[in-house]
């Protein structure tokens, strides 16, 4: 299936990934020449998946963690970082193809996968295209667009929106509600500049199959599922497309679609972070994750 690869160190990426020679890039079949994170060498392995215009240095925390007791994989999605573009869609099942090709090169037999954001999306639908390799799922702030009822007025709100506020305003209104503690505003300045360097092209295509994806495929993916999973959330997102932090007490709506649909889950919800927790309360994900491995024998 792969053809052939490319190593290529990325020597000038050294605070973008601060370990010794874990930053590289590789050329796939796929189309496109891949940037990733690999650090570790025991098995099950974890691939981390990163958000909507986002990458895999929001995990850098939980692979610095678990990268003494798992290989840890976080590529850079198509489209995103120095990961080109491609000629292929951008929908999000063809990044999990994507990832599915990486995975068979690097000679992955089992792995754990971990998606954050749209991420979760990715993280369903690699298990189900390879269940029999996945042996658990790790879902870190999810969210649901659409329904079948709801995805073509979903497109149409986001056209709507798009058309009223332009690309750039877009970006900035949905980056920085996701991170509203001010203790943490280097932090969304850092998210929304990375954001803008996206291809608006790009970024509009994954949004809009995002959606349809949530409407058409999303439920078929969790209830395919038979391995256990993690749900971990601090945020609700509001019927105005921001993230809102959840409250002591209250039950997010996408654990609560997740328990639905899923029968051996686990959920956790941290109070007062924002969407970006894993770098927001780093320590607290990391146990979070720590202690349900354990659990599962991972």
């Amino acid at each position: 299936m792969l053809e052939r690869y490319r190593l290529c160190r990325l020597s000038s990426d050294q605070d973008k990934f601060p370990f010794s020679q874990i930053g590289y890039q590789m050329t796939l079949q796929t189309d496109i020449e891949f940037e990733i994170i690999d650090k570790g060498q025991a098995r099950p392995a974890i691939l981390f998946i990163h958000g909507y215009l986002c990458g895999p240095e929001d995990w850098l925390p939980q692979i610095e963690f678990l990268s003494n007791r798992y290989r840890t994989i976080a590529p850079a999605l198509r489209g995103h970082g120095k990961t080109t573009r491609g000629r292929k869609m951008m929908s999000i099942d063809q990044l999990a193809s994507d990832c599915i090709s990486l995975l068979e090169l690097l000679d992955i037999p089992e792995l754990i996968i971990a998606g954050h954001s749209m991420g979760t999306r990715v993280t369903f639908e690699i298990a189900r295209q390879i269940s029999e390799r996945t042996k658990g799922i790790i879902l870190v702030e999810g969210s649901r667009l659409s329904h079948a009822q709801t995805k073509n007025q979903m497109i149409s709100n986001f056209n709507k929106i798009l058309s009223e506020q332009g690309h750039e305003k877009f970006i900035r209104n949905t980056f920085s509600s996701m991170v509203p503690n001010p203790e943490f505003n280097n932090l969304k300045s850092a998210k929304v500049s990375r954001a803008l360097k996206i291809s608006k092209h790009a970024a509009y295509e994954l949004r809009c199959n995002a959606i349809i994806y949530d409407s058409d495929s999303i439920v078929a993916a969790m209830s395919e599922t038979a391995v256990p999973v993690l749900v971990i959330q601090a945020t609700d997102l509001t019927p105005e497309r921001s993230f809102s932090p959840l409250k002591r007490d209250e039950i997010g709506a996408y654990p609560a679609f997740v328990k639905k649909h899923v029968g051996d889950l686990d959920i956790v919800q941290l109070e007062g972070f924002g969407h970006f927790i894993m770098l927001e309360a780093p320590d607290e994900v990391n146990a979070v994750i720590y202690r349900w491995l354990n659990q599962h024998d991972f």
